[in-house]
C-alpha cells in the first residue's frame, strides 16, 4: 500500500514538473515563435484573414516582426482597403514570414511610389490554386482598385485547373464557413495562449502525418496543360473585364558549387503559362525577376531566399529578395502605365 502510494506521489511530482517545464519552455518560446492566429474571409476574396492587430514573430527562419492590420491583413498604416489602388494577393512570400511588415515587398511599393497604394492581402500556404478564382472578389471588396497582383511560388496540377475553372464558370466561389473550433470558446482560449512551442509540435505533427503524394513530380501532359491555362486565362479576363493583373510566378534558385546561382524554370510549363497569359493580355512576370536575382547575386553575392537561422537561398523571401521584387515591379509597372 505504502509503495503504491509513493508511485502516485512521484508520477504526480513528475506531472507537475513536465508542466511547470512546459509552461517554461512555451513562455520563452513566445518571444521566438509566435504565428499569427487566422479567421475565415466571409467575403470570399481570400480564404482566409487574421486577428486584428496582432504582432507575431516566427524565429525559425528570419527575425522579422510581423504586424496585422485593423483588417486582418500584414499592412503598415499608410493604406487603407477603402483607398487602395493596388491589391497584392498570393502565399506567404506576399504575406511575408521573417521579414517586417514595413519591408515586405507591397510595403517597399508604397515607399517607391505613393501613388501604387499597394495593400498586402497575402495568405500562408495558399497558392495559385486557391487564390486565382478569388480575383473577381477583389474589386467588389475594394472599390479603388486599378490594379491586381497575384505572386505564386508554384505552378497548379491540371487537377487544380480543373477545379479553377469550375468555380470561374460557376461564378461561386464556396464560403469558407466557421467550423465548430472556431465556435469553441474552449479552443478559442487555447489560440489565443502563448503556447508557441505546442502549436508548432501539433503542427509539425499534421506535416509529417499529411500525405504528400501531391508533391511527386510526375509527368504533366504538356497540351493538356496548355489548354486548361488559356482557358482559365480567358475565363479570369471576362470576368475581371478591363482590370489589369499581373501574374508573378517566383523563380528558385540554386546554388551552384561553382559560386553561381541558376534559374529553375520549370521546364516547358512555365513557357505554356506565359503563352496563356499573353494570349489573354495578362502581364506575367517571371524573366524579370529571374534577370534581377541573377544581377543581385554576380554583382553584390545576395541571394533572395534564406535567412542567417535558415538556409541560405532556400525557403522564404528575405528582405533583399522583397527589396528586389518591388524594384522589378516598379520598374514594370512604370513601363506599362500601371497602379498611377
Amino acid at each position: 500500500m505504502e509503495h503504491s502510494l509513493s508511485n502516485v506521489k512521484y508520477t504526480a511530482k513528475m506531472t507537475a514538473a513536465f508542466l511547470c517545464a512546459f509552461l517554461v519552455v512555451n513562455f520563452v518560446c513566445c518571444f521566438y515563435c509566435n504565428m499569427p492566429q487566422t479567421i475565415p474571409n466571409l467575403d470570399r476574396y481570400t480564404v482566409n484573414k487574421h486577428k486584428t492587430r496582432q504582432y507575431n514573430f516566427y524565429g525559425l527562419e528570419g527575425f522579422g516582426i510581423t504586424s496585422t492590420d485593423k483588417h486582418g491583413f500584414f499592412n503598415d498604416s499608410t493604406v487603407i482597403p477603402q483607398e487602395a489602388k493596388t491589391i497584392c494577393i498570393g502565399s506567404s512570400q506576399t504575406r511575408a514570414v521573417g521579414v517586417d511588415t514595413s519591408e515586405n515587398y507591397v510595403s517597399r511599393l508604397n515607399i517607391l511610389n505613393s501613388a501604387y497604394k499597394a495593400y498586402n492581402i497575402g495568405n500562408d500556404g495558399k497558392f495559385m490554386r486557391d487564390n486565382l478564382y478569388r480575383l473577381p472578389y477583389i474589386p467588389k471588396s475594394f472599390a479603388s482598385c486599378k490594379l491586381i497582383i497575384l505572386e505564386t511560388p508554384f505552378l497548379p496540377t491540371l487537377t487544380d485547373w480543373d477545379e479553377i475553372i469550375l468555380f470561374l464558370e460557376a461564378n461561386n466561389t464556396p464560403i469558407i464557413k466557421q467550423n465548430w473550433k472556431d465556435r469553441n470558446i474552449v479552443f478559442q482560449i487555447y489560440r489565443s495562449l502563448p503556447f508557441p512551442y505546442l502549436h508548432f509540435s501539433i503542427n509539425q505533427i499534421k506535416t509529417l502525418l499529411k500525405n504528400r503524394t501531391d508533391t511527386v513530380d510526375n509527368p504533366v501532359d504538356l497540351v493538356q496543360f496548355g489548354d486548361k491555362a488559356n482557358r482559365v486565362m480567358k475565363l479570369l479576363k471576362n470576368r475581371l473585364g478591363d482590370m489589369p493583373v499581373i501574374i508573378m510566378y517566383l523563380p528558385r534558385v540554386h546554388l551552384e558549387k561553382s559560386g553561381h546561382i541558376t534559374i529553375s524554370n520549370d521546364d516547358e510549363c512555365q513557357k505554356i503559362l506565359k503563352e496563356a497569359c499573353e494570349a489573354n493580355h495578362i502581364l506575367y512576370v517571371y524573366d524579370q525577376l529571374s534577370a534581377t536575382f541573377i544581377e543581385n547575386y554576380e554583382t553584390h553575392r545576395i541571394l533572395p531566399y534564406g535567412f542567417l537561422n535558415s538556409h541560405i537561398g532556400q525557403g522564404h523571401l528575405n528582405a533583399e529578395g522583397h527589396r528586389m521584387i518591388a524594384e522589378t515591379l516598379h520598374k514594370i509597372l512604370q513601363e506599362e502605365g500601371l497602379g498611377q
